[in-house]
């Protein structure tokens, strides 16, 4: 086995001289490269065996890549579709500056992700055109129930009643959780993320253990929510379940930080630069690469 390393640079990946080097590839970060939908559409031919894919601020890809992916490519276990954003000054009005969003991405490449039989993380950042029907594909389909990890971070068209009907459709096998910006939340919002009681009295389709809505939930993401208050962080101690080891609360100036430093201890918690850590929701379980390069293992 070798490793193929090729310098790639900021165009299109098409040439099927470069894709055929790849045909055991199993995890590609294509972050902030030039890619298309007849890249895509190249890649899920000969890659039939990818379980990871990394598309990052790729702005031209259309839900028709996401066709060429679940037709072809259909261990895939990981998807993560990373757009940026940037912030103005107006935040805590929930006001978002959309700078090189997924805008060609709707709830169509939701409703195809969810026939993967394989799909375990669902990464979804920034996807400003993916609403409360992407969720209702997730909870119409059964093997999203094995959804390990989830993020809508900045997916502002996803109400809050949407996160929570997926969190009670995963809540079994749930580990890690990212709601950041999603700034409509609110701390009964969290709560009801946390807590099994209000989950079984709206889903009672779904089954729950008393106490915690998701009992393997190991990190929940909750960064840049203006409309928290403290007590969310309330909500974290007494409904968090035992295995949840780390909490992100950045950019929520409004918190009180001894008592978050109080919550981090009582709870074992890690504490960075005054919030609670969560280096565990950093693309934990996708091959990471350098941006500059594609490696591919090759038996």
């Amino acid at each position: 086995m070798f490793t193929a390393d090729c310098e790639s640079t900021n165009r299109e990946i098409s040439r099927v001289e470069l894709i055929e080097s790849f045909i055991q590839l199993r995890s590609i970060n294509l972050e902030g490269l030039t890619i298309t939908d007849s890249s895509i559409h190249s890649l899920a031919k000969k890659c039939a065996y990818l379980e990871g894919i990394y598309l990052g601020s790729c702005a031209e890809i259309t839900d028709l890549a996401f066709q060429d992916l679940t037709e072809h490519c259909t261990n895939l276990s990981n998807i993560n579709i990373k757009c940026k954003s940037m912030l103005n000054r107006t935040i805590y009005q929930a006001s978002l500056t959309k700078v090189l969003a997924c805008h060609l991405i709707t709830d169509q490449t939701v409703k195809r992700l969810a026939t993967l039989p394989n799909l375990r993380h669902l990464i979804l950042s920034n996807c400003y055109n993916i609403s409360d029907v992407s969720v209702q594909h997730i909870v119409n389909s059964q093997t999203m129930r094995q959804l390990v990890e989830v993020s809508f971070s900045g997916c502002t068209n996803i109400s809050t009643a949407a996160i929570k009907r997926v969190v009670a459709h995963c809540s079994s096998n749930l580990q890690f959780i990212r709601i950041d910006y999603c700034t409509q939340f609110l701390d009964d919002d969290v709560r009801d993320i946390l807590s099994s009681k209000y989950l079984r009295f709206h889903f009672s389709n779904s089954n729950f253990t008393r106490g915690t809505a998701a009992p393997n939930l190991r990190a929940i993401s909750l960064s840049h929510l203006p409309r928290l208050t403290n007590e969310v962080l309330n909500y974290l101690e007494r409904f968090g379940s035992a295995s949840l080891q780390t909490v992100e609360l950045a950019g929520n100036f409004g918190l009180d930080q001894p008592q978050i430093k109080s919550l981090a201890q009582k709870r074992n918690f890690k504490l960075l630069g005054g919030s609670i850590s969560i280096n565990v929701l950093r693309s934990h379980s996708l091959l990471k690469v350098n941006h500059a390069k594609c490696f591919g293992q090759i038996n």
